[in-house]
């Protein structure tokens, strides 16, 4: 009986390292990995391409990181333009966003990106967002409740 258990042991983390972004670990159908935005180490991810990270994806990711600050700027300023031109009862600030994560993708896979920017702003406390980026340019702002 004892072999029967012994198939419902929990597998090893399948982790694998990339000499760019260093180790990335499969969760969740997904690769995830630490990248640098400025100062600030945010949670990133690739999708899963048959037990191996998007090769597309990574090429994606690996271009990025040397330019996230720039990237999260554009993201950020796309953001509270388009929000403005809403004529809301309250103004956001480039202070408020606190960014959660970045995923990569293959290049216009995503909403028309490959490199999105989920966040929240501290002024809507039920709100959840994500930009897409296309060649580093801001496709859309969505909003998640």
């Amino acid at each position: 009986m004892a072999s029967l258990f012994g198939i419902f042991k929990p597998k090893p983390p399948q982790v694998t390292e990339n000499p760019a972004l260093g180790s990335l670990r499969l969760k969740d159908s997904e690769w995830q990995f630490q990248i640098r935005v400025g100062d600030q180490p945010v949670e990133a991810s690739v999708p899963d391409e048959g037990g191996n990270p998007c090769a597309e994806a990574l090429k994606v990711a690996q271009a990025s990181a040397a330019v996230m600050q720039a990237l999260w700027k554009a993201a950020v300023d796309y953001t509270v333009g388009e929000f403005t031109a809403l004529k809301p009862r309250f103004k956001i600030e480039p202070s408020e966003f606190e960014l959660e994560a970045v995923s990569f993708h293959a290049p216009g896979s995503f909403e028309g990106g490959e490199v999105v920017f989920w966040f929240r702003i501290a002024s809507d406390k039920n709100g959840s967002y994500f930009v897409p980026l296309h060649h580093g340019e801001p496709l859309l702002w969505h909003r998640d409740s």
